[in-house]
């Protein structure tokens, strides 16, 4: 995925990819939970698993390309460390919690689509901050 976004562009795999996970998720979940099976287990993994790619492949190389040289290291780590601290060290007590609130057991995709939706609109700020003159390579 990575080299293929250098064909095809970073921020329209990216994109697409959040555009699907937010579409896509709950359904995904549904799907499991009304077939608990191995096979739709493994098809399902699957898919995650080719998102998963498709959205962390490119990702190093847009992160780098955010930053101005000078700052690029110290950029890419604190943003890259704070986003994963909070969205990932969290998700699980917040996965608990919004099925202690809703009832229902599919909630986690609630989170999962919901970050999706957030990272879709990043990718569309930063997708139209690269494209301004003033921003440097």
């Amino acid at each position: 995925m990575g080299a293929l976004s250098d064909r095809i562009g970073r921020l329209r795999i990216m994109l697409t990819t959040s555009v699907l996970l937010a579409a896509l998720t709950y359904p995904m979940f549904a799907l499991l939970k009304a077939h608990p099976t191995l096979g739709w287990l493994l098809v399902l993994q699957g898919a995650a698993g080719i998102f998963k790619a498709a959205y962390s492949g490119p990702m190093p190389a847009l992160m780098s390309e955010i930053f101005p040289v000078r700052m690029r290291s110290a950029g890419l780590s604190i943003a890259y460390s704070l986003g994963v601290t909070l969205f990932g060290g969290f998700a699980p007590t917040i996965a608990e919690l919004l099925i202690h609130w809703t009832g229902d057991t599919l909630a986690p995709a609630y989170y999962v689509s919901l970050a999706a939706v957030v990272s879709g609109i990043s990718l569309s700020i930063v997708g139209w901050r690269m494209r301004q003159p003033s921003h440097a390579h």
